[in-house]
């Protein structure tokens, strides 16, 4: 898993282009790439749950253990996406729910969506804390890493790769096929800063030609901080042009140009973390 995570992180390379006094810094991304190194991410990840599962599986049996190591999925992934607040219903759960959710929490929270028990999980398995804080109640584990000061912070390009990633690149979304190819045809995909405020970063989308020419593509990425305290997450969001993308959309913005045409004539779809797999939800401004 970590190997296809910093594959991923490679795969947006900050570039220039242009001549001076006009040359402008860009952020190149290799979407053909980022598709394959998500791809093959999430049958890790799927296969280190299952490994995981099997190991947990064993040991109840071998040692009589059941009661500790016995893993509900459900409860798992519920304590994966708790809220600060929420931790203190799992106090009671058993050592095999809480290593699964622990795997799941650690993912979540090292492709962006900073969880609470994911915070716990990073400090356990990347910053030196011990496994033995397993053994902890969540809400322990997770204060432990606050005491430590954890924090994941994200470098641009990791941030456009998993904006990229988590909005339209994830596996089986073969309809958003011909998009992607839309997006490169001719060269690679390319994001440029455009503005910022107190909670969001802007950024614009072109086609990177082959003689580093930019051809603008109409659509905007937010990456938005949202939520406070213990609850802060990411947003990731990517704003049309309509009138340019109707027809590659059809489905999804026939319901919604009309209103959208009403009040600005802009249509956003927006994912929003922490979830459990981010995809495209349609909203309208």
């Amino acid at each position: 898993m970590g190997k296809y995570a910093e594959g991923l992180r490679e795969t947006v390379q900050r570039m220039e282009t242009g001549e001076e006094p006009f040359r402008r810094v860009v952020y190149a991304a290799d979407l053909g790439r980022v598709t394959q190194l998500a791809e093959e991410e999430d049958k890790a990840f799927e296969d280190a749950l299952k490994t995981l599962r099997e190991r947990l599986n064993e040991y109840a049996v071998k040692y009589g253990l059941r009661d500790l190591l016995d893993v509900n999925d459900d409860v798992a992934r519920r304590l994966a996406e708790a809220k600060a607040p929420e931790l203190s219903e799992f106090k009671d759960v058993s050592f095999g729910v809480r290593a699964y959710a622990a795997l799941i929490a650690y993912r979540e929270y090292a492709v962006g969506r900073r969880g609470v028990f994911g915070k716990a999980a990073w400090y356990w398995f990347e910053v030196g804390g011990s496994a033995w804080l397993l053994y902890y109640a969540p809400r322990t584990a997770y204060k432990e890493a606050e005491k430590a000061g954890v924090e994941w912070l994200a470098a641009v390009e990791e941030m456009l790769a998993e904006g990229l990633r988590r909005l339209f690149l994830k596996p089986g979304a073969d309809r958003y096929r011909g998009f992607v190819e839309e997006l490169t045809k001719g060269g690679k995909l390319a994001l440029m800063f455009d503005r910022e405020n107190e909670s969001s970063y802007v950024f614009r989308l072109f086609r990177l030609e082959g003689d580093g020419g930019l051809v603008d593509l109409g659509i905007e990425l937010w990456i938005s901080k949202v939520g406070e305290g213990e609850e802060v997450g990411i947003t990731y969001t990517l704003i049309f042009d309509v009138e340019r993308w109707r027809g590659f959309f059809r489905q999804e913005l026939e319901a919604g140009v009309k209103a959208a045409e009403d009040v600005g004539g802009v249509c956003m779809w927006r994912t929003v973390s922490p979830t459990w797999w981010a995809g495209l939800t349609p909203t309208w401004r």
